[in-house]
């Protein structure tokens, strides 16, 4: 049994060190196979179809927004057509509009004109009225100021009467004070 594991632990050791010198000799093939002009020109091949691959996805890209692009000129087109429609209906509203409101413009201007003749009436009737309304309150004055004497003469008896009670009130107050304080 021990000449058996250690023929198998000799037979392992050879297999490991055979692999580690075929792993070597593959390594030292691979060096050697890049070195050669063949391998060069496949690799060279190789990043030629990458470049060629990643060139067509740019010019893929270029073709789609071209045709993005193309969609939205002729929508661009398509909206300046409806524009200029628009903008011809929209010119004729306002010219309607302009008409309509120097229509309405004349007719304001002669009820303007009618009223303001009318105002004019009406300030002649108001200053006539007011004249002969001032001329009545003028001659009525002196009657008022009359009566505005006569008035400050109640007002000063009035004062001078409720001075008198007032005076007669403190002196009862006062008298009734020292009557009570000496009982």
């Amino acid at each position: 049994k021990q000449w058996y594991q250690r023929r198998v632990a000799i037979t392992a050791g050879d297999l490991a060190g055979q692999l580690r010198l075929k792993s070597h000799e593959r390594d030292l093939l691979k060096e050697r196979l890049q070195q050669t002009s063949h391998f060069k020109d496949i690799e060279e091949l190789r990043q030629t179809k990458q470049d060629l691959q990643k060139q067509q996805e740019i010019v893929d890209n270029f073709a789609k927004r071209e045709t993005e692009l193309l969609k939205k000129c002729a929508e661009v087109e398509k909206k300046m057509k409806n524009f200029k429609q628009e903008q011809e209906k929209e010119l004729q509203k306002a010219q309607k509009l302009i008409a309509d409101a120097k229509a309405k413009a004349v007719k304001s201007s002669k009820a303007t004109k009618s009223l303001q003749g009318k105002l004019r009436e009406l300030e002649l009737e108001v200053s006539s009225d007011l004249v002969r309304e001032i001329e009545s309150l003028r001659s009525q004055i002196p009657t008022c100021d009359e009566k505005l004497s006569e008035l400050q003469k109640q007002v000063e008896v009035a004062q001078q009467k409720l001075k008198a009670v007032s005076e007669e009130k403190r002196k009862k107050y006062r008298l009734r004070l020292c009557v009570d304080t000496t009982a």
